[in-house]
């Protein structure tokens, strides 16, 4: 009885664990996607998703300082978030996938080049296997 019990309760911790790694991987391509159509600075539609992404504090602060970089962008981040942004971006404990977004946003100009649209679109569409 006691065994089931656990095995339901290990079950269920590994669901919740694939969940939380499921929203973690939505809310980094979803900062990914809006990064990849930005011109100049994001849309209004784009805002609301980069703030739902923003006050969610299951997100973590990576993805949510990118969020916040890319949803105050005005045709680049600030000095204040491009220091941020390269401090992720040299994170070694980050997500490779991270890393790469941190940088392709601190060095977005007006709009992402050819090169990094295609680098957004592999982690906007990343299936989270690495």
């Amino acid at each position: 009885m006691k065994s089931n019990m656990l095995r339901k309760l290990f079950v269920g911790l590994g669901f919740g664990l694939m969940a939380q790694f499921a929203l973690a991987q939505d809310a980094l391509s979803t900062v990914a996607g809006v990064a990849a159509e930005v011109e100049h600075f994001p849309s209004d539609h784009q805002k609301q998703l980069l703030s739902a992404i923003i006050g969610n504090g299951g997100n973590s602060e990576a993805v949510r300082t990118i969020a916040q970089a890319v949803h105050d962008m005005e045709h680049s981040v600030s000095d204040d978030h491009r220091a941020a942004l390269e401090a992720l971006a040299a994170d070694e404990s980050l997500d490779e996938d991270y890393r790469k977004l941190a940088g392709i946003v601190a060095e977005m100009n007006h709009m992402p080049s050819d090169d990094q649209k295609e680098v957004l679109a592999e982690i906007a569409h990343h299936d989270g296997i690495n």
